[in-house]
């Protein structure tokens, strides 16, 4: 994946009232030929909070090839820059 952007999404928890801050990070990705042709492209929410576990400053990946992992819940759990 690559990303090609990123851009702040701060918002409120309607459950807890928790403010909670962030980044959509948006990737590309090669389609898969058996199923179309060219790149398609996905957004990721990674928590300022996250980010900083990870050790990421996520405005410096743009641009930058990266492997993202996700855990059992479909949530991004680290994102690894390929070297």
């Amino acid at each position: 994946m690559t990303v090609i952007g990123v851009q702040r999404a701060d918002f409120t928890a309607r459950e807890t009232g928790e403010r909670i801050t962030g980044c959509n990070v948006f990737v590309s990705r090669p389609i898969e030929p058996s199923q179309g042709k060219g790149q398609a492209v996905d957004r990721l929410y990674v928590s300022d909070h996250k980010a900083e576990s990870m050790g990421i400053k996520l405005d410096t990946l743009v641009g930058k090839t990266v492997e993202v992992y996700y855990n059992r819940y479909g949530k991004v759990q680290s994102i690894v820059p390929e070297s």
